[in-house]
């Protein structure tokens, strides 16, 4: 493998830890998913810096906490000028690149328009929306490009950012590159529709999982006891500096809305210094399709 190899990374929203089979889910669904981390270097322990969407993202850009970028909650923009993955990428050569979720344009749901250049991070290769659930549904994807002009992908919207970010590797293959992919999927809907739910005929659990589902995780009261090494509760870090989250937060996702079955307070853990993975590496051969 060429060095330094080209980087490409895949961000889902809102997706729980043990929907994975490599994470003990019995469905087999995520066959490639489970096999890179096997084969690669895979972080067992890791948890976000902040459970709200735009922040987190702002730390995984820029590598700093929240409260140092500003950007505390959804709504802010990340600031002008700030280091992140792609000015740093840039410097070392690299051709940088995303596609999907920003979040982190300021960008109002109402207006649901292309992010300014200015709040696009420092990525030359643009095709995106901020706000993807709000400008898209499943079979619907609409996103900007660079120069600010609507772009519609064809197919599911998984797939179809997948499709696009094929294209990318396919016409920068010849160059290092920076590929940030961020998939919307499993974030909840932000919009309703006018179809009838399913008639199972056994009901449905009032959190939407049918509780006979094998894609459907157990609660994390059942599994609670593996949280507790080390570090106090979340509402105990107050007098810490750290607030108290878990009893403010009330936006979908943190407090298990949408089906996920998330009933009780979080705890962090201490990684494990015994525990060690297995590094390894994978090659993938990109098909011939212009980038859109």
């Amino acid at each position: 493998m060429a060095w330094p190899p080209s980087v490409i990374v895949i961000l889902t929203d809102q997706q729980r830890w043990d929907t994975t089979r490599v994470h003990g889910n019995p469905a087999d669904v995520t066959p490639e998913f489970d096999g890179i981390a096997r084969a690669g270097t895979h972080f067992s322990l890791a948890f976000t810096p902040q459970p709200v969407c735009a922040p987190a993202r702002a730390a995984l850009q820029t590598g700093c906490w929240p409260t140092m970028t500003g950007v505390f909650r959804n709504g802010i923009a990340l600031p002008a000028g700030v280091s992140t993955l792609a000015s740093v990428f840039k410097e070392a050569g690299y051709v940088t690149g995303y596609i999907g979720k920003w979040h982190l344009g300021g960008v109002d749901a109402a207006e649901a328009g292309p992010v300014p250049p200015g709040r696009r991070g420092g990525y030359r290769r643009w095709l995106a929306s901020d706000l993807l659930e709000f400008t898209s549904d499943a079979y619907r994807t609409v996103l900007w490009d660079e120069s600010g002009q609507p772009v519609r992908l064809i197919g599911y919207r998984s797939d179809a950012l997948m499709d696009a970010a094929v294209r990318f590797v396919a016409d920068h293959c010849d160059h290092r590159f920076l590929l940030f992919v961020s998939l919307l999927e499993q974030h909840h809907r932000n919009g309703t529709d006018d179809r009838p739910p399913p008639d199972t005929g056994n009901g449905m659990r009032d959190d939407g999982c049918h509780p006979t589902s094998r894609l459907c995780p157990p609660p994390l009261r059942t599994v609670g006891h593996t949280g507790t090494r080390g570090l106090p509760r979340a509402d105990q870090t107050r007098r810490r500096g750290g607030g108290a989250l878990a009893g403010r937060a009330s936006r979908p996702g943190y407090r298990g809305s949408h089906g996920v079955g998330l009933d009780c307070r979080p705890r962090l853990t201490f990684p494990d210094p015994a525990t060690r993975s297995t590094n390894g590496r994978r090659t993938t051969r990109p098909c011939e399709c212009p980038w859109p």
